[in-house]
């Protein structure tokens, strides 16, 4: 992940807490937004998936592949917006493992 703390690799637990909080995230369609000031790759199966939001930001910025749940509700072209309710990404902090 990469924030105002810096660049750094989450852990387990962390993953897990990131893991539960995209799954929250409502969809927006109809939106477009400025983001980019916090960025984290997620690497599953493979690939590596691009996210992007900004500090204290309403919402965040994801790759199509990373959305599973739902899916046929996409009625935009990427980039795909997602509503943080609340999520401040800037919160993670380098931990030791």
């Amino acid at each position: 992940m990469r924030n105002n703390s810096g660049t750094f690799i989450l852990t387990t637990s962390q993953l897990e807490k990131l893991k539960k909080e995209l799954s929250t995230m409502v969809y927006e369609p109809n939106i477009g937004v400025k983001v980019g000031s916090i960025g984290f790759d997620l690497y599953m199966n493979g690939n590596v998936h691009r996210v992007l939001t900004r500090t204290k930001g309403n919402y965040i910025e994801v790759d199509r592949d990373l959305i599973t749940k739902n899916s046929t509700i996409l009625v935009s072209k990427a980039p795909y917006y997602f509503q943080t309710n609340g999520v401040n990404f800037d919160n993670y902090k380098k931990e030791n493992k």
